[in-house]
């Protein structure tokens, strides 16, 4: 029987990529209202709040996880999130300092709540559709970057004209998305309680895997970045193009590679295997590139993040559709919440890494970056195979080898 995508999946893909858009929204003016005569920190009191803040959510992701997986249900923990953060939306249009930090607080407490637990009821739609998993995530990638990019867009415009605004619509946005998904009736998904220990190991495995390869993706993501920000191309057509290069290539070829993966399947390490060997000749590109380049190189920066950006859009839906594929739906917000921890602590390794640009080369940064993504690259295309094999003796059951 041929595997469809449910309508339920759809809907909660656009209940998160609404949620995405009201959070990064926020994200993109706080900044601005703490500097702003009601709140009135300085710059470097903000950017240190906003860091601690960023943060804080990695935490409240996983207490949001536990109590929706183990306590109260992913839908009621989703729905508690989802008002609680609305509520605090319209609490910071009230402009003082105390109302501020109880806002923040809500914010965070809000967003743990809802994030992990709508990203789970999500996933849950494919517990037992191994065959559309990968485009399923892929499809959650596009609305992600849409809804980014639309959020941060219409709700920096309408704060720029009265902060109280963007708030507003923000808090709206979250009050639709949250009641969206909370009223979705879901069937029960499936997960096949009788697997061996062999098949709970390989499980393990491939998860462990996709894990291991996504943070040496963002690790050397961000550390390059960094790099080109901090040391070498600080100019703002250069920023420019770091900041939104990779969000108009996550809704370009996210939409066409949804389609792609509906109808062509090809395991999950496949895809890890294309993003980490692009983003390798992404980076190599820029090893020679000087430390002053002129206007006729900015052709190379482009090329080159534009590769890193089609990299990223392959491998950046792998991790989560790995997890729900090998792990009991269950514990799908828990899982997705703990694997978020150790890329975050490396990202901020790799964020970090300018403290020593005055003892290795730029090149020579760059140099290890490129080594390290086509060595895990290359190790992705034995697991790729390694999962081929597995396909053939597991999911012939789902029609997926002919």
């Amino acid at each position: 029987m041929q595997q469809t995508h449910s309508l339920n999946a759809f809907l909660y893909a656009i209940s998160y990529g609404i949620e995405r858009a009201s959070y990064y929204g926020v994200r993109s003016i706080i900044v601005l209202y703490m500097v702003s005569e009601s709140i009135q920190m300085t710059n470097s009191e903000a950017l240190y709040f906003y860091g601690i803040l960023t943060s804080s959510f990695y935490g409240s992701k996983l207490l949001g996880a536990l109590l929706g997986d183990l306590l109260i249900g992913n839908k009621l923990a989703l729905l508690i999130g989802g008002l609680l953060q609305a509520f605090s939306c319209f609490i910071l249009c009230i402009p003082t300092l105390s109302f501020f930090y109880i806002g923040i607080i809500f914010f965070v407490i809000g967003n743990g709540l809802l994030s992990p637990n709508l990203l789970a009821q999500f996933g849950k739609q494919y517990s037992n559709k191994p065959k559309l998993v990968d485009s399923g995530f892929t499809g959650l990638y596009f609305f992600i970057n849409f809804g980014a990019f639309l959020g941060v867009a219409i709700i920096t415009l309408l704060a720029n004209k009265y902060m109280a605004y963007g708030f507003v619509f923000s808090g709206i946005l979250l009050i639709i998305s949250t009641l969206m998904a909370y009223f979705l009736i879901d069937s029960k998904p499936t997960y096949d309680k009788n697997k061996t220990d062999n098949d709970k190991i390989k499980s393990f495995i491939f998860v462990f895997a996709a894990l291991v390869f996504s943070v040496v993706f963002w690790a050397s993501y961000d550390a390059s970045a960094e790099l080109m920000y901090s040391h070498t191309y600080g100019s703002k057509s250069s920023s420019f193009i770091m900041q939104n290069i990779p969000v108009i290539v996550g809704i370009v070829l996210g939409f066409l590679l949804t389609i792609i993966w509906t109808f062509v399947y090809t395991n999950q390490f496949s895809k890890f295997c294309i993003g980490l060997i692009l983003s390798a000749f992404a980076i190599s590109l820029l090893i020679y590139f000087p430390e002053n380049p002129s206007d006729g190189n900015t052709s190379t920066l482009l090329f080159s993040f534009i590769l890193l950006s089609i990299g990223e859009t392959f491998l950046g839906p792998m991790l989560y559709a790995t997890i729900t594929r090998y792990t009991n739906p269950k514990y799908l917000a828990i899982i997705f919440s703990l694997v978020t921890i150790p890329i975050f602590i490396f990202n901020k390794i790799a964020f970090n890494i300018r403290d020593y640009f005055d003892e290795i080369s730029p090149s020579g940064i760059l140099i290890a970056i490129t080594f390290a993504l086509a060595f895990y690259g290359l190790i992705s295309i034995l697991m790729w195979f390694f999962q081929k094999r597995d396909d053939q003796n597991v999911l012939s059951e789902h029609e997926l080898i002919e």
